[in-house]
């Protein structure tokens, strides 16, 4: 069974505004509130780095989610900067006195 297709349905907008996620039609003047953001806090997450990921767990749990691996995070190396300016050079070391302890065989030195 066919038959002929409908007009089509107007089109909708979404927008976050004054603690809300709101709509309208493109046609409507006025915003219409769906849901108060105060009403979509889940549970409490930690974050980490861990030696190889950033990751995540919600605060009752104990297995940790990888987000990313940090790995992937690096792009390639970046070109040579430029030479930085050469420093003053500063004042030389002082002299340190040093004894030294040797023990020379005899007839090695006159």
């Amino acid at each position: 069974m066919s038959g002929q297709n409908g007009a089509n349905g107007k089109t909708p907008e979404i927008q976050v505004a004054n603690g809300n996620i709101q709509w309208k039609y493109t046609t409507d003047m006025a915003w219409q509130n769906l849901i108060s953001l105060g009403n979509l806090q889940g549970a409490s997450a930690d974050m980490r780095v861990s030696n190889s990921a950033i990751q995540w767990k919600r605060y009752s749990d104990t297995e940790w989610t990888t987000l990313i691996g940090l790995a992937d995070l690096a792009g390639p190396p970046g070109a040579t900067g430029p030479q930085g300016v050469t420093g003053n050079t500063g004042p030389a070391a002082p002299l340190l006195p040093v004894r030294l302890n040797l023990h020379l065989p005899d007839g090695l030195v006159n």
